[in-house]
């Protein structure tokens, strides 16, 4: 475990030093015609989400031409929404900018109507995902004797609104399932120490390239319990033990459910406003699908023992239209599923 922490860690320092050297020596300079693609994550640095877009940022400059360079910014909270904002204020040609985004900021634009005040998903236009696939719900085996099964299956989370928060009321709300949502966790790591604690029982909304990067001992010696999975078609387990979610659910609710699950095609989105120019867009649109299928962009994973499954823009962009053309009944009810 501390090898592949170490190397992980590693990893973090060398693309956040090498981002840090670019902030200070390589602003644009008008005089010499440089570029600077400023990559915001909606996301606290560490973890795959920040490690992946870090990845993005250091290679894409390689495939827009020899004076551009690259900067990243962290700012997190809201869902991701600080980070979309800010894009969306502040970019420019000179300094095009591109936001890597929590999926969870679609569905909660359109079935939350606080969300929906602050954001608009059409505002973007979508260059793909650095993350694909099954969403699950997590236990430790160890820990499955001492339950009463009588009792309230305990799932922690992270903040309202977020895919931990969502997921686990999904398995109350359109399941049936007999849960309790406790709120106020920082993330995988924290709410897997507080099932060590006997705090909670379980946890949702980790794919299982973010299994990978947390708990890459746990999940080689099998002692991870895969609970639920939250299907798209990309799943990156074979024959999975966890129960798909699919076929407990009534068909009513179906289409709300499949719905909400279209997010899984893209878990880590990446967006430029849709009022930057023609040109650029498709400069970054074309540079960043070639830096996600570069052997680079691979092997940087593959030394930290992490699969990354990607989503192209049309796959992206397909996917987000369907649920931003979801009837008004729908998003109601699904609504009613991802909230308490």
């Amino acid at each position: 475990m501390r090898a592949v922490f170490c190397k992980f860690a590693y990893l973090i320092f060398f693309f956040t030093s090498t981002s840090v050297a670019t902030v200070e020596a390589q602003e644009p300079n008008n005089k010499n015609d440089d570029l600077t693609l400023r990559v915001v994550i909606g996301a606290v640095p560490g973890g795959t989400f920040d490690l992946s877009a870090r990845i993005i940022a250091k290679q894409m400059p390689k495939y827009l031409g020899d004076k551009w360079t690259s900067v990243v910014s962290n700012m997190p909270g809201a869902g991701s929404l600080n980070a979309a904002n800010f894009v969306l204020k502040n970019y420019s040609d000179r300094e095009p900018m591109i936001a890597a985004l929590a999926s969870s900021i679609i569905i909660n634009a359109l079935a939350s109507p606080d969300t929906a005040a602050k954001f608009d998903p059409k505002s973007f236009e979508w260059l793909g995902s650095t993350e694909a696939g099954d969403i699950y719900c997590l236990s430790l085996k160890e820990k499955e004797n001492r339950r009463d099964d009588k009792a309230p299956l305990i799932v922690g989370a992270s903040t309202v609104g977020s895919p931990s928060s969502m997921y686990g009321n999904l398995l109350k709300n359109a399941l049936g399932a007999n849960t309790k949502i406790v709120h106020g966790y920082t993330g995988g790591q924290d709410m897997l120490l507080a099932i060590e604690r006997n705090e909670i029982d379980a946890f949702c909304g980790f794919s299982i390239g973010g299994i990978e990067d947390l708990w890459p001992d746990r999940l080689e010696a099998g002692n991870l319990n895969l609970l639920f999975a939250f299907p798209t078609g990309k799943s990156r387990i074979p024959n999975s033990p966890g129960q798909n979610v699919l076929d407990f659910i009534q068909a009513k609710d179906r289409e709300a459910v499949e719905t909400f699950l279209l997010q899984q095609v893209f878990v880590r989105p990446y967006g430029v406003p849709a009022n930057m120019s023609t040109d650029m867009k498709s400069s970054l649109r074309l540079a960043f699908e070639k830096t996600i299928v570069s052997d680079d962009f691979k092997q940087a994973f593959s030394r930290n023992k992490t699969t990354m499954n990607t989503a192209k823009s049309d796959e992206v962009t397909k996917a987000i239209t369907k649920i931003v053309d979801t009837p008004p009944n729908t998003l109601a009810r699904i609504r009613e599923m991802i909230t308490q």
